[in-house]
């Protein structure tokens, strides 16, 4: 069972968002409510700064991560013990040196864009976090030790390290390190913070 603080507390946004729609008094279109519906704005109420981006890459701050776990996913998750657990990677394996981790990816995950989920993907995510240009701050740090990403085949990808990090698993977990789309990832940053590509069936406030 998934259940992060990250992803508790966006379930506190949402449930505002439900309480709002409840007072409205008023229906979308005129259709049914318990249709899904393509387009339109949701307005959510937050206790801290609104993102100015839903890219969690960029800059990587809490409002952006609370809004980012509603639709992006991490390599790895955690429990209701704090442990880690497989999400969008099926396993892991440490070298012995602690100087490299091998992941294997889960298969027949597709981003909303239609790109497929697999280690290439995973590849330009790391490279997008840590190029100067992203503006990254958290992930960045958080990447510190991460000298390269190389994909072993399709569904298995290697990061390799200056130094051994027992947080990198911690880190991997957290939204300002989900993965994103890379088709997505090679738009304009504006565009891209406005409407990132999710994989699985998880969907962008944008669409």
């Amino acid at each position: 069972m998934r259940t992060p603080l990250l992803a508790v507390l966006g379930l506190a946004v949402a449930s505002a968002l439900v309480l709002s729609g409840c007072t409205s008094g008023s229906r979308s279109n005129g259709g049914d409510s318990a249709s899904p519906q393509r387009g339109g704005t949701v307005t959510y109420a937050s206790g801290d700064a609104e993102p100015t981006c839903l890219d969690p890459h960029v800059g990587g701050n809490y409002p952006q991560a609370l809004v980012a776990s509603q639709y992006l996913e991490e390599l790895v998750s955690k429990n209701v013990r704090g442990d880690v657990i497989p999400w969008l990677a099926t396993s892991w394996k440490q070298a012995a040196d602690g100087l490299s981790w091998t992941f294997t990816l889960k298969k027949g995950v597709t981003f909303t864009d239609g790109t497929p989920f697999d280690a290439s993907a995973v590849v330009a995510n790391i490279d997008h976090v840590k190029d100067p240009a992203t503006l990254s701050s958290t992930g960045y740090l958080a990447l510190g030790k991460v000298t390269k990403a190389e994909a072993v085949d399709a569904h298995t990808v290697k990061i390799d390290l200056s130094s051994p990090d027992s947080s990198l698993l911690d880190s991997l977990s957290m939204p300002w390190l989900a993965i994103e789309s890379p088709t997505a990832l090679k738009r304009s940053q504006a565009v891209n913070c406005e409407s990132p590509s999710a994989p699985g069936r998880s969907r962008s406030p944008s669409g």
